[in-house]
C-alpha cells in the first residue's frame, strides 16, 4: 500500500452514508502508507469535514460534466486506482444527469467498487414507493474487483471486508458535559433519531406521506411509554412534530467527530433505515439499536389493522386512517424491501439489532421502555451487537482487499 495512490469518486448527492464508507477506507489507506485524494458530491462533503484529504468538489450542476473533469484530474496527477464510494451511487448520480457511467470502464485504471448492498445477491431490481421499480446499470459485472462492507454485507460474502470504525469510547465526564449542554437532567432517557436529505422532500405522493407519517407515529409511541423521554433528531430538516415542548431536540448537522461523541451520549439509536451507517456506528459505540421496518402492503385502514394483528391502540387507528395506502420499506421512506430481503435473511447484522414492524405499537414500546429503562435488557442488547462486532472484526480490512485487488 506504501506509496499508492488513490482516487476515490463519492458521488452520493443527497446523503453522507456512501461517502463515509468511502471516508473510513481512505482513513486506513492513509494509516498504511498509501495517498488519498476526493472527488466528491457536494452533498457528502461534510462527511469529509476534518479529514483532511485533498477534495474536489462536484456540485450538482457539474456532474453532467463529470467524466471532462475526472479527465483533467486524471490528466494532471498520477494514481494506481480508482475506488467508487459506492457503485450503487455512482451508477444513480451519473444516470440521473444525463452522463454514461459505462464511461469509467475506458479509462486504463483499475478500479475497485465498494459493492454496499452485494450486487451478485440483491440484483437489478430495486422496489421503490411500493409500486415503482427502478433497475440499477449492470456494468458492475464487468468490474473485476469488488468489496464488500460488513456490514450490511455478509461476512461470508466474496470480498467482504470489515467496515467498522474503530471502537467509540467517550469519557464518562464528556458524557456529562455533553448531556448538561443538551438540558437533560439524570434522569431523562434520549433517544437519537437521524435523517438524510433523501428522506425529506420526496416527490412521490406516496412516499411523501410516509415521509412525514412516520415520525409522528414513532413519537406517538414513544410518548406513551414515559415522559422522560426526550428525542434528538439530526437531519437537513426538522420534522413535524406535535406537542413535544422540550421532549424534541433538532440538530440540522454535525460534525462527524461531534455525531459520535452526540451518539455516545444518547441511551438509544432509532432508525427507519436498516442499511444506515450510523447503525455500524452506535452498535460500535454500545448504544442498544432499534430499527424500523414495515413489511405490509395495506390499501384500506382494514387491511392495516389486520397486517398489525390484534387489538390496536385507538392512536394508531386514526394514523392509519390519515396514512394508508402503506407499503414495505427497509429503507424509509423509499422502500427496498423486496430488493434487500435476500440480503438482510440468515445475516447476523440482522439478529444482532432489535428489529421491530411500523405497526407492533405494542413490541416497539416494550422493546424500546425496556432498553430504556431496564439494565439487563440493555446489556443483551450490547451483548448481541458486541459479538457481531467481534465477528465483524476477524473480516480482512479494506487495505487487504484493495492490495489484493492490485497485486
Amino acid at each position: 500500500m506504501h506509496g499508492r495512490k488513490h482516487l476515490f469518486i463519492a458521488l452520493s448527492r443527497k446523503g453522507w452514508g456512501e461517502t463515509s464508507l468511502g471516508v473510513e477506507v481512505a482513513r486506513q489507506v492513509r494509516e498504511a502508507g498509501g495517498e488519498v485524494a476526493f472527488m466528491a458530491h457536494s452533498g457528502g462533503i461534510p462527511a469529509l469535514a476534518g479529514t483532511g484529504f485533498a477534495v474536489q468538489e462536484i456540485p450538482d450542476h457539474m456532474v453532467p460534466l463529470f467524466e471532462m473533469l475526472l479527465d483533467a484530474r486524471l490528466a494532471e496527477q498520477r494514481f494506481d486506482s480508482m475506488i467508487l464510494c459506492d457503485y450503487m451511487t455512482t451508477n444513480y448520480t451519473l444516470s440521473q444527469s444525463g452522463a454514461d457511467p459505462t464511461r469509467l470502464l475506458g479509462y486504463d485504471l483499475p478500479i475497485i467498487a465498494l459493492d454496499t448492498w452485494e450486487y451478485a445477491l440483491t440484483g437489478t431490481t430495486i422496489d421503490t414507493f411500493g409500486a415503482n421499480q427502478w433497475h440499477t446499470g449492470t456494468w458492475i459485472e464487468q468490474l473485476e474487483h469488488r468489496i464488500i462492507p460488513a456490514p450490511i454485507g455478509r461476512l461470508t460474502a466474496p470480498g467482504a471486508y470489515c467496515g467498522l470504525p474503530p471502537q467509540l469510547e467517550l469519557p464518562r465526564s464528556v458524557r456529562r458535559h455533553i448531556r448538561n449542554n443538551l438540558g437533560l437532567q439524570n434522569s431523562d432517557r434520549a433517544v437519537l433519531f437521524c435523517t438524510a436529505g433523501w428522506q425529506h422532500n420526496i416527490k412521490d405522493p406516496d412516499g411523501e406521506r410516509l415521509s412525514k407519517a412516520v415520525p409522528r407515529l414513532l413519537w406517538n409511541y414513544l410518548g406513551t411509554i414515559d415522559q422522560a423521554i426526550r428525542l434528538i433528531h439530526v437531519g437537513p430538516s426538522e420534522l413535524s412534530l406535535s406537542e413535544t415542548g422540550d421532549r424534541y431536540l433538532w440538530m440540522p448537522s454535525v460534525s462527524p467527530r461531534d455525531f459520535d461523541r452526540l451518539l455516545g451520549s444518547v441511551d438509544l439509536f432509532l432508525s427507519a433505515n436498516i442499511s444506515a451507517t450510523t447503525i455500524g456506528r452506535a452498535i460500535v459505540s454500545g448504544v442498544p439499536t432499534v430499527v424500523v421496518r414495515n413489511s405490509h402492503y395495506a390499501k384500506t385502514p382494514a387491511e392495516a389493522e389486520s397486517a398489525a394483528g390484534g387489538e390496536i391502540s385507538s392512536d394508531l387507528t386514526e394514523w392509519l386512517r390519515t396514512t394508508v395506502p402503506l407499503y414495505p420499506f427497509s429503507l424509509w421512506p423509499l422502500g427496498h424491501w423486496h430488493f434487500l430481503k435476500p440480503l438482510l435473511d440468515a445475516n447476523p447484522y440482522s439478529d444482532s439489532l432489535n428489529v421491530v414492524e411500523l405497526l407492533d405499537e405494542v413490541a416497539f414500546v416494550e422493546t424500546c421502555r425496556r432498553l430504556l429503562f431496564e439494565g439487563t435488557a440493555r446489556e443483551e442488547a450490547t451483548a448481541r451487537q458486541t459479538e457481531y462486532v467481534a465477528q465483524v472484526r476477524k473480516l480482512p480490512g479494506a487495505v487487504q482487499m484493495i492490495d489484493a485487488c492490485l497485486q
